[in-house]
C-alpha cells in the first residue's frame, strides 16, 4: 500500500508537470520552443517559395481573384502592401514587386505546402507530425476561426525563436489551414 500510494503521488506531480509549458524531469528544468519550418525550405504546391516576384505568382497561379491596397492609415504597418487574393490563398505584395503568402487554405482544395519529403495537404493528420516535430505538436493549443475550434501547432521560421511563426490549424485533426504570423501584425 506504501509503493502504491508513493507511486500514485509521482503520477500526481509528473502530471501537473506535463501539462505546463516546461518541462521538469529530476531536478532539470528545460523550456520548450517550438520546432522549426525554415521558410527557405518550403514549397508551394512543390514549385514556388513562400516569397517570390509578382511575375512568378501569376504565372503559376493565374490572374488572381481580387488584389486589396493597404496604406499606412490603413495599418500599423510602416511600409504599404497589398493582399492578393486567390479562391484558396492569400499574398502580401509589396512595392517592389515581391510577395509573401500569408495564408492557405486545404479544405477543397488541390494545394499543398512541402517541406524538403514532407508533404502538408488535407489528408495531413495532426498524429503524422507527432514525432516529426515533437515540441510543436507538445506545445499545441486551441483557438477557433468563424466559431470552428481549431488546434493550432506552431513553428518558428528559422533556428532563432521570434514571436514570427508558421500555424498549422487542424479542425478534427485534419489539417486545414496554414499561417504566417508575423510578429508585428
Amino acid at each position: 500500500m506504501k509503493k502504491f500510494k508513493s507511486w500514485l503521488i509521482s503520477l500526481a506531480i509528473i502530471t501537473v508537470f506535463c501539462n505546463s509549458k516546461t518541462l521538469h524531469t529530476i531536478g532539470i528544468t528545460k523550456q520548450m520552443h517550438y520546432d522549426c519550418l525554415i521558410s527557405d525550405s518550403i514549397r508551394i504546391d512543390g514549385k514556388m517559395k513562400v516569397s517570390a516576384k509578382y511575375t512568378r505568382l501569376v504565372s503559376l497561379f493565374g490572374k488572381p481573384d481580387s488584389i486589396i491596397r493597404y496604406t499606412e492609415e490603413d495599418d500599423f504597418y510602416d511600409n504599404p502592401y497589398s493582399i492578393v487574393e486567390y479562391e484558396s490563398m492569400q499574398f502580401r505584395l509589396f512595392d517592389d514587386e515581391s510577395t509573401f503568402i500569408s495564408r492557405l487554405t486545404f479544405e477543397n482544395s488541390n494545394h499543398f505546402i512541402s517541406y524538403g519529403k514532407l508533404k502538408l495537404n488535407e489528408n495531413t493528420l495532426i498524429d503524422d507530425l507527432k514525432t516529426l516535430f515533437p515540441n510543436s505538436y507538445y506545445l499545441k493549443d486551441t483557438t477557433s476561426s468563424e466559431n470552428r475550434p481549431l488546434v493550432a501547432m506552431r513553428f518558428f521560421t528559422d533556428s532563432s525563436p521570434t514571436d514570427t511563426q508558421w500555424v498549422l490549424l487542424f479542425e478534427q485533426n485534419r489539417l486545414k489551414f496554414i499561417h504566417y504570423f508575423d510578429g508585428n501584425s
